[in-house]
């Protein structure tokens, strides 16, 4: 199997993911998944890029942080890549703050500073920072390279649009708003 990267989205209450074959020019999606939270018992699902559902798995209510799935997604990644490796991983992080401008390595330091921004994104900072965190624990996860993990800050998508959006009045009590505070 090719070099592979995985991508994961991690919101409140999913964690949506995409796998990447990088040994070409461009990148390849080969398949993409949902681990998600809402019902009873979450559930796992993966897809392939015509809709086939390729894995399917439910687990008990209790995993609140997703670690038992999110090990799943991996068990399951192993298998799919044939033993091919998974070279890196990277993470939409919900706040980067001033510091977290462009994507960046994941450190402990990176990791206190992320965990520092908590208070402005309550509910989805912790969850975004929870598979970072599994990841990273001793021998959890079969990556390549463990340590190779890649953050990028939604908040950084934000700061790029404010400069690139246009202003336009938005009442008449107040002429003119700027798009980044919409």
């Amino acid at each position: 199997m090719s070099d592979a990267v995985l991508v994961l989205n991690a919101g409140s209450s999913s964690i949506k993911f995409g796998l990447f074959d990088i040994s070409e020019t461009e990148p390849h999606l080969l398949c993409k998944g949902l681990l998600d939270e809402h019902d009873a018992e979450p559930r796992l699902a993966v897809t392939d890029m015509s809709g086939k559902t390729l894995f399917e798995k439910r687990r008990p209510g209790d995993d609140h942080d997703g670690a038992a799935l999110l090990t799943d997604i991996f068990d399951w990644i192993s298998d799919y890549l044939a033993g091919g490796p998974l070279l890196a991983v990277g993470h939409r992080v919900v706040h980067g703050g001033r510091d977290f401008v462009a994507p960046v390595e994941v450190t402990d330091k990176m990791l206190e500073a992320l965990d520092a921004l908590i208070p402005l994104a309550p509910l989805h900072q912790p969850r975004c920072l929870s598979p970072i965190r599994t990841i990273i624990a001793p021998a959890a996860l079969p990556v390549t390279d463990p340590d190779h993990q890649i953050a990028s800050a939604r908040s950084q998508a934000n700061r790029l649009l404010r400069h690139r959006l246009p202003s336009w009045p938005c009442t008449t009590r107040q002429p003119l708003c700027d798009t980044a505070t919409l």
